[in-house]
């Protein structure tokens, strides 16, 4: 059994506990200095890879700045052209370069970005817009008669594109959008005018720059509607001076005809007022009776042009002068507006690029005389001594859709139903009288059958068609297949009355034309089958 240490030993141990205690410091201070290693090694790491990212960051800076630009966005199916350039052909179209470019390099000093290059981007349907120039003399009947325009244009200035977009509908809307999204994210692209404040379709693009004025500016056009739902966006606004037309293409027709044959209509005109006046004392007044209509003009396809023996009317344009074509005042349009009743090709809500609108989104059929205002024993006439048919209110969905389940268990006989006579005894057509809530309805359908006489029809019982009063058909641009001929697409506004015939010599085709399910279904909304159909048996 050991016993109490002895003072060498306790010396001994002490010596021993004070190298430990040496020791194990020495060994705590190397980790510390291991760890302070470590972390230098990585805060290095982290410095060369900031400072890679720096010098990448500057050089991406660099290049950011040193090709800024300016994008010029135009809608060319709504945006037209001053009718300066347009005129001049090819010629014209690195005359519009130039002055486009000029008016941009002003616009950009203003805003201090005089250091950027100018992108034009213009889209357009080529082939429509050649067509619809060609009928305002602004351009050659040639299909795509703007192209050596186009050409010019292209070749004036390495950064300017006119690009034929196609012939298929919405072509230029939709790459006009794709660039907006693609250059509104650029660092390059300082700045972007947009020339697209015809058509509330673009409003949906526009709306995420709301209040972006450093970024974007909208044009506007004073021959051209600007929707005032674009003003609500809080962009900059500019008008291009001198590039694009300040009278829209009607009123330019409107105004053409009016100083070009204003004699010839003084002479040929009776009246300036309806009033009632006798078929023979008006016979001799028609404007086109030595010369004839020029069928092929309306649609864009006479090759003669000027020098066509015969008259060129644009059966599209509404008749009465003294009204504006065009409003600035787009309040009366929403976004939000909902088409009317296409079936009966009344007039749209304006939310399209279609050159062709007429104002307030009133129906232009309304220029026809009511039932009521023709007199006992007459028909009336516009100023070409074409027959004028009664306004037809457009049928309501649900008539429309009745007419129809009726018509297919029986034809009625047209004749009958409306005036209530029929001069065929072996008539195999329906009289029974239709629900007075049809009849408008069967009136429709049947005025949009062609009378033979076309307009030259004076029989008061005639219940076919002499004007058209469907505002879609393709004589006027629209989608709906018109069974009228072009010349029954004039004008609208009763001249005069002259006396009527009483019987149907003035028309040879059957007065009572059966309805039939062809023409119905062409016109009139399809629905669903109802039930308990009027029973003929």
């Amino acid at each position: 059994m050991s016993g109490i240490l002895t003072d060498k030993e306790i010396d001994d141990a002490s010596k021993k506990l004070a190298a430990f205690r040496a020791a194990s410091a020495e060994e705590d201070f190397l980790q510390r200095y291991a760890d302070l290693l470590n972390s230098y090694k990585q805060l290095k790491s982290d410095f060369e890879e900031e400072k890679v990212n720096r010098e990448r960051y500057k050089q991406l800076a660099r290049t950011q700045e040193r090709n800024p630009f300016v994008l010029v966005l135009i809608d060319g199916d709504g945006y037209i052209f001053g009718d300066e350039f347009l005129r001049m052909g090819a010629d014209g179209g690195s005359r519009l370069a130039q002055h486009l470019n000029d008016v941009i390099t002003q616009s950009v000093r203003k805003k201090g970005l005089d250091n950027c290059d100018i992108m034009v981007r213009i889209y357009a349907n080529l082939a429509n817009l050649s067509r619809i120039l060609s009928k305002h003399s602004l351009a050659t009947p040639d299909k795509r008669s703007l192209a050596p325009f186009v050409a010019n244009f292209n070749r004036s200035y390495g950064l300017m594109d006119f690009v034929d977009a196609g012939e298929l509908k919405e072509n230029a809307d939709f790459k006009i959008r794709a660039l907006l999204n693609l250059y509104a994210e650029n660092a390059q692209c300082k700045h972007i005018y947009a020339a697209l404040c015809h058509d509330v379709g673009y409003l949906g693009e526009m709306t995420k720059f709301r209040g972006n004025r450093d970024r974007f500016t909208l044009i506007r056009s004073s021959g051209l509607l600007f929707h005032d739902q674009f003003l609500r966006l809080d962009l900059e606004i500019e008008e291009l001076r001198g590039v694009f037309r300040t009278v829209p293409l009607e009123e330019l027709v409107l105004l053409n005809t009016k100083s070009s044959s204003s004699t010839d209509l003084m002479k040929t005109t009776p009246s300036a007022s309806p009033s009632v006046a006798t078929d023979t004392a008006h016979r001799g007044t028609g404007p086109r009776e030595s010369q004839k209509i020029c069928q092929y003009y309306p649609v864009g396809k006479c090759r003669f042009g000027r020098e066509c023996i015969n008259a060129h009317i644009d059966v599209r344009i509404p008749a009465n002068p003294t009204k504006t074509l065009y409003t600035s005042q787009a309040s009366q349009y929403s976004i939000l507006d909902s088409d009317v009743s296409s079936s009966s090709g009344r007039v749209k809500s304006p939310g399209t690029s279609s050159l062709f609108r007429f104002d307030n989104g009133a129906d232009p059929a309304n220029q026809l005389p009511k039932k009521s205002e023709i007199p006992d024993g007459h028909v009336a006439v516009n100023k070409n001594s074409h027959r004028l048919d009664p306004y037809i209110p457009s049928p309501s969905s649900a008539a429309s859709s009745r007419l129809r389940e009726l018509s297919s268990i029986r034809r009625f006989c047209n004749s009958k139903q409306l005036t209530n006579s029929c001069t065929d005894e072996n008539c195999r057509y329906e009289h029974k009288p239709l629900p007075e809530e049809l009849l408008p309805a069967l009136e429709w359908l049947s005025r949009s059958l062609p009378c033979n006489s076309r307009g030259s029809c004076r029989d008061q019982n005639c219940v076919q068609g002499h004007m058209c009063q469907n505002m879609e058909c393709h004589h006027r641009g629209g989608k709906i297949k018109c069974k009228l001929s072009v010349y029954a697409h004039g004008d609208l506004t009763v001249d005069h009355y002259v006396p009527a015939n009483g019987d149907n010599t003035n028309n040879t085709t059957n007065s009572h034309t059966p309805l039939t399910t062809s023409p119905l279904s062409s016109h009139v909304n399809q629905v669903p089958n109802e039930e308990n159909l009027w029973d003929f048996s």
